[in-house]
Protein backbone atom coordinates (compact mmCIF):
# COMPACT_ATOMS: atom_id res chain seq x y z
CA UNK A 1 0.00 0.00 0.00
CA UNK A 2 1.18 3.21 -0.97
CA UNK A 3 1.20 5.70 1.93
CA UNK A 4 2.54 8.71 0.57
CA UNK A 5 0.87 12.26 0.65
CA UNK A 6 -1.26 13.60 -2.12
CA UNK A 7 0.27 15.94 -4.00
CA UNK A 8 -1.34 19.09 -5.61
CA UNK A 9 -2.58 17.66 -8.44
CA UNK A 10 -3.86 14.58 -6.67
CA UNK A 11 -6.25 17.21 -4.22
CA UNK A 12 -9.55 16.68 -3.88
CA UNK A 13 -11.49 18.82 -6.03
CA UNK A 14 -13.05 20.86 -3.09
CA UNK A 15 -9.28 21.60 -1.76
CA UNK A 16 -8.55 22.64 -5.07
CA UNK A 17 -11.95 25.14 -5.28
CA UNK A 18 -11.36 26.44 -1.92
CA UNK A 19 -7.51 27.07 -2.88
CA UNK A 20 -8.66 29.00 -5.90
CA UNK A 21 -11.42 31.32 -4.09
CA UNK A 22 -8.71 32.08 -1.50
CA UNK A 23 -5.94 32.77 -3.64
CA UNK A 24 -8.36 35.09 -5.84
CA UNK A 25 -10.15 36.78 -2.64
CA UNK A 26 -6.85 37.40 -0.48
CA UNK A 27 -4.60 37.58 -2.79
CA UNK A 28 -5.61 38.58 -5.83
CA UNK A 29 -8.32 40.79 -5.06
CA UNK A 30 -6.57 42.15 -1.77
CA UNK A 31 -9.42 41.72 0.78
CA UNK A 32 -8.43 41.35 4.05
CA UNK A 33 -11.32 38.23 5.12
CA UNK A 34 -13.14 35.77 3.48
CA UNK A 35 -16.25 34.80 5.41
CA UNK A 36 -17.20 30.69 5.79
CA UNK A 37 -20.80 31.14 4.30
CA UNK A 38 -18.85 32.03 1.28
CA UNK A 39 -16.33 29.37 1.28
CA UNK A 40 -18.87 26.98 2.29
CA UNK A 41 -21.34 27.78 -0.75
CA UNK A 42 -18.94 27.18 -3.31
CA UNK A 43 -18.40 24.04 -2.46
CA UNK A 44 -21.60 23.31 -1.17
CA UNK A 45 -20.41 21.59 2.21
CA UNK A 46 -20.22 23.00 5.49
CA UNK A 47 -16.50 24.04 5.91
CA UNK A 48 -16.79 24.33 10.02
CA UNK A 49 -18.13 20.77 9.83
CA UNK A 50 -17.76 18.43 7.76
CA UNK A 51 -15.28 19.78 5.00
CA UNK A 52 -13.21 21.68 7.95
CA UNK A 53 -10.02 19.47 6.73
CA UNK A 54 -10.76 20.84 2.80
CA UNK A 55 -10.56 24.46 3.97
CA UNK A 56 -7.03 23.18 6.74
CA UNK A 57 -5.57 21.72 3.83
CA UNK A 58 -7.00 24.72 1.25
CA UNK A 59 -5.33 27.84 4.03
CA UNK A 60 -1.68 25.63 4.42
CA UNK A 61 -1.34 25.48 0.85
CA UNK A 62 -2.25 29.08 -0.09
CA UNK A 63 -0.14 30.15 2.99
CA UNK A 64 2.89 28.46 2.28
CA UNK A 65 2.73 29.38 -1.49
CA UNK A 66 1.84 32.77 -0.65
CA UNK A 67 3.56 33.50 2.42
CA UNK A 68 1.12 35.04 4.65
CA UNK A 69 -0.57 33.93 7.75
CA UNK A 70 -4.60 33.07 7.33
CA UNK A 71 -5.94 33.39 10.42
CA UNK A 72 -9.45 32.33 11.86
CA UNK A 73 -11.86 34.54 13.27
CA UNK A 74 -14.35 33.07 15.33
CA UNK A 75 -18.02 31.70 13.49
CA UNK A 76 -17.10 34.19 10.91
CA UNK A 77 -14.29 33.18 8.84
CA UNK A 78 -10.74 33.72 7.74
CA UNK A 79 -8.39 36.97 7.74
CA UNK A 80 -4.93 37.80 6.42
CA UNK A 81 -2.59 38.78 9.32
CA UNK A 82 0.11 40.59 9.75
CA UNK A 83 -0.07 40.70 13.62
CA UNK A 84 2.50 37.43 13.88
CA UNK A 85 3.32 38.27 17.23
CA UNK A 86 -0.29 38.09 17.89
CA UNK A 87 -1.06 34.84 16.34
CA UNK A 88 2.13 33.03 18.53
CA UNK A 89 0.35 34.63 21.32
CA UNK A 90 -2.83 33.37 20.52
CA UNK A 91 -1.30 29.49 19.60
CA UNK A 92 1.23 29.81 22.86
CA UNK A 93 -1.84 30.20 25.15
CA UNK A 94 -4.01 27.47 23.78
CA UNK A 95 -0.94 25.30 24.39
CA UNK A 96 -0.71 25.90 27.88
CA UNK A 97 -4.35 25.73 28.62
CA UNK A 98 -4.25 22.33 27.09
CA UNK A 99 -1.41 21.43 28.78
CA UNK A 100 -2.70 22.37 32.03
CA UNK A 101 -5.91 21.03 31.65
CA UNK A 102 -4.42 17.53 30.61
CA UNK A 103 -2.25 17.48 33.47
CA UNK A 104 -5.14 18.13 35.96
CA UNK A 105 -7.43 15.64 34.41
CA UNK A 106 -4.54 13.20 34.82
CA UNK A 107 -3.28 13.99 38.14
CA UNK A 108 -7.62 13.65 38.79
CA UNK A 109 -7.86 10.14 37.36
CA UNK A 110 -4.83 8.75 39.19
CA UNK A 111 -5.35 10.01 42.33
CA UNK A 112 -6.45 6.53 43.95
CA UNK A 113 -5.36 4.35 41.77
CA UNK A 114 -2.48 1.79 41.67
CA UNK A 115 -0.40 1.50 39.04
CA UNK A 116 2.77 0.13 38.31
CA UNK A 117 6.25 1.44 39.24
CA UNK A 118 7.22 1.76 35.49
CA UNK A 119 3.46 3.26 34.30
CA UNK A 120 3.85 5.17 37.29
CA UNK A 121 7.54 6.79 36.32
CA UNK A 122 6.44 7.06 32.61
CA UNK A 123 3.28 9.58 33.84
CA UNK A 124 5.39 11.20 36.10
CA UNK A 125 7.73 12.28 33.35
CA UNK A 126 5.13 12.70 31.24
CA UNK A 127 3.53 15.38 33.86
CA UNK A 128 7.09 17.13 34.79
CA UNK A 129 7.05 17.79 30.69
CA UNK A 130 3.87 19.44 30.63
CA UNK A 131 4.48 21.16 33.68
CA UNK A 132 7.34 22.20 31.63
CA UNK A 133 5.28 23.64 28.70
CA UNK A 134 3.41 25.76 31.41
CA UNK A 135 6.42 27.35 32.81
CA UNK A 136 7.79 27.99 29.35
CA UNK A 137 4.56 29.54 27.75
CA UNK A 138 3.56 31.57 30.50
CA UNK A 139 2.71 35.52 28.99
CA UNK A 140 5.22 37.52 31.08
CA UNK A 141 7.98 34.73 29.45
CA UNK A 142 8.73 36.82 26.29
CA UNK A 143 9.05 40.14 27.78
CA UNK A 144 12.15 37.92 29.59
CA UNK A 145 13.31 36.98 26.54
CA UNK A 146 13.41 40.35 24.80
CA UNK A 147 15.09 41.84 27.62
CA UNK A 148 17.28 39.11 27.65
CA UNK A 149 18.29 39.41 23.06
CA UNK A 150 20.43 41.06 21.53
CA UNK A 151 19.45 44.56 20.50
CA UNK A 152 21.36 43.92 16.74
CA UNK A 153 17.94 42.70 15.60
CA UNK A 154 15.52 39.82 15.53
CA UNK A 155 17.17 36.94 16.03
CA UNK A 156 15.61 33.13 17.06
CA UNK A 157 17.67 32.10 20.28
CA UNK A 158 19.23 28.16 20.41
CA UNK A 159 16.75 26.16 22.78
CA UNK A 160 19.77 25.82 24.95
CA UNK A 161 20.58 29.27 25.37
CA UNK A 162 16.54 30.07 25.85
CA UNK A 163 16.60 27.19 28.36
CA UNK A 164 19.51 28.16 30.49
CA UNK A 165 17.17 31.46 31.35
CA UNK A 166 14.57 29.27 32.58
CA UNK A 167 17.04 28.01 35.42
Amino acid sequence: MDTKRKGAIEMSTDTRILINILEKVLIKEANRSISYAELSSAIGRDVQGNARGLLKTARKHVEKENHIIIDTVRNEGLEVSERYSGVLEKETTGIRRRSSRTRRRVLNAIIDKELAKEESKQIMARLSVMGVVELCTKPKLPKKLCDYMDTDGPKELPTAETLKLFL
